[in-house]
């Protein structure tokens, strides 16, 4: 990690957590590595020694991010590959595959989504083990390191808790305390973001593929005076990054039949049909953005919108 910390990784933990001493298994951790790419995991389970290969029980392998700039033809050929030599090697063996690689920015977790994860998942198809669901297990955007693809030691406990369990019953259940957005940051001129205690009241949580992004009280957002145009799109608020995966928002996910209301400088309020949606730029931020629909093509001089209490049931899985 670029951070310089000491952190007792999964392939620390995961060992604890299954009672083993260090006797009973063996580890290698490369930088880089995948299936395809790297010290490939083919030519890590190469170079390790064991005097008695029929006794060894599993093999497990877990990673993700670094293949995803593969194609999930070259990972799965990879991983037939991979499984063909622990056949005839390990012959008493199961390979345990796990998809544990995210990023903050979600046009990056969306790669690994569309590609790696897929190909990883594909493993049953060579005589492997697909970990099921630990796939979710690093998806607490506040828990990476500075750069936003390595997982900090709060991420590295629920990866390793997660293993562990698909380990021993082959899936594992993923979820999250509900938190509180760090913030969310008015990009309109001016504009200052009012809930309960003057916060933000949004929440998130995530349980295995399914991400909640919820209000829990009516906002106000305020801003320097402004026209909106009926039927346009705003982006309105930039939602912090310490949260949780907010979903699929290639789509422009959206909450439509809300109700929105307009306050203008004199205090005349405009209950208006409308939506709310959630966006991203190309840099991966996410937006809370709305548009209003009404019989004036513009409202003039509006210096706030206030939104009602909402809910974005969404895919954890896809960005």
């Amino acid at each position: 990690n670029p951070d310089g910390l000491t952190l007792t990784t999964w392939t620390k933990l995961v060992p604890q957590y299954l009672g083993l001493t260090t006797d009973d298994y063996k580890v290698s951790n490369v930088s880089g590595s995948g299936f395809v790419v790297g010290t490939t995991y083919l030519n890590q389970l190469k170079s390790f020694v064991v005097d008695d290969k029929n006794s060894i029980t599993d093999i497990v392998v877990c990673g993700g991010a670094n293949d995803r700039t593969s194609t999930v033809t070259e990972i799965e050929t990879a991983i037939s590959t991979f499984m063909d030599y622990a056949k005839e090697n390990y012959p008493n063996a199961t390979v345990r595959v796990g998809h544990i690689g995210w990023s903050v920015n979600q046009n990056n977790s969306g790669v690994c989504s569309a590609v790696s994860l897929q190909a990883y998942r594909n493993v049953v198809k060579y005589g492997g083990v697909y970990l099921n669901n630990v796939e979710y297990s690093n998806h607490e955007y506040d828990a990476f390191v500075s750069d936003g693809w390595h997982p900090g030691q709060k991420a590295q406990d629920m990866i390793s808790r997660c293993i562990a369990n698909a380990i021993l019953t082959g899936s594992c259940n993923v979820s999250y305390a509900v938190k509180n957005l760090d913030t969310a940051e008015c990009v309109f001129d001016g504009g200052i973001v009012f809930g309960s205690s003057n916060l933000p009241p949004i929440r998130t949580t995530l349980c295995n593929n399914v991400a909640l992004l919820y209000s829990i009280a009516f906002m106000n957002v305020t801003f320097t005076a402004r026209d909106i145009v009926a039927f346009t799109q705003y982006n309105l608020l930039k939602l912090g990054k310490s949260r949780l995966v907010s979903g699929a928002l290639s789509a422009n996910t959206s909450i439509e039949n809300t109700t929105l209301t307009l306050i203008k400088n004199d205090n005349t309020k405009i209950h208006l049909p409308g939506a709310l949606m959630l966006t991203t730029d190309n840099d991966g931020e996410t937006y809370l953005a709305f548009r209003v629909y009404g019989d004036t093509a513009t409202y003039t001089n509006v210096k706030s919108v206030n939104i009602s209490p909402f809910k974005f049931n969404l895919n954890s899985e896809i960005c």
